[in-house]
């Protein structure tokens, strides 16, 4: 398993109903796979964002999400190009895009067991 994703994503800004604030190392999200949204035993996993990169005037960004438990993953969710949809409370704040860790150096490898 996993212990880790590597993601593209848009943050959503204030005025579609966002979170006010940018996204911050060391933050908590919950997300969900877009694929299984309508799934209602597909669980929500908590994440800590790090190793961001944020253009504040597109919205746009590359992090890392490190899982904060270990709850089974499909490993076939962790493929690049799977949707994401990123919560804080009952508020979207980010939409993204699994990408590979291929690349962004050896320390953005994530850990499989």
């Amino acid at each position: 398993m996993s212990d880790c994703i590597w993601f593209r994503f848009l943050w959503v800004p204030t005025h579609v109903g966002g979170n006010r604030n940018p996204p911050i190392e060391g933050a908590y999200s919950e997300v969900r796979w877009y694929d299984m949204l309508s799934d209602p035993n597909h669980i929500t996993h908590g994440i800590r964002w790090s190793a961001i990169t944020y253009n504040s005037d597109s919205h746009e960004g590359i992090a890392k999400g490190d899982f904060l438990a270990e709850i089974p993953i499909l490993e076939e969710l962790l493929n690049p190009g799977k949707h994401l949809i990123f919560f804080a409370g009952p508020t979207i704040i980010a939409v993204g895009t699994i990408i590979p860790s291929a690349g962004l150096g050896e320390e953005a490898l994530c850990i499989k067991e």
